[in-house]
């Protein structure tokens, strides 16, 4: 058995959430991440060749929740076309 595969966390930060966390956590051990702008246009490419996406949102932010649908959607049709580079990348709710 080889070594065990790196991931690469994108993860958007927002001041005194769980993100603080996430961030110091990766930091400390050494954890490749990079942080992400979730409410930017090209949130695609941004998260490209990261192996999850880390987002604290409030589900009563109608911004962020109509943000997250939309990453969902085209991170699926990005699936869908073979686009993505691992094809478990998903939004939990």
């Amino acid at each position: 058995m080889g070594e065990p595969e790196s991931l690469n966390i994108a993860i958007h930060p927002r001041p005194e959430s769980f993100s603080d966390r996430w961030i110091e956590y990766c930091r400390a051990h050494r954890i490749p991440h990079r942080l992400v702008d979730c409410y930017r246009n090209d949130i695609l490419e941004q998260v490209k060749g990261c192996d999850g996406l880390m987002w604290h949102w409030d589900q009563k932010d109608y911004m962020a929740v109509l943000f997250c649908e939309t990453i969902d959607v085209l991170s699926g049709i990005r699936r869908l076309q073979g686009l993505s580079r691992r094809p478990n990348l998903l939004a939990f709710r």
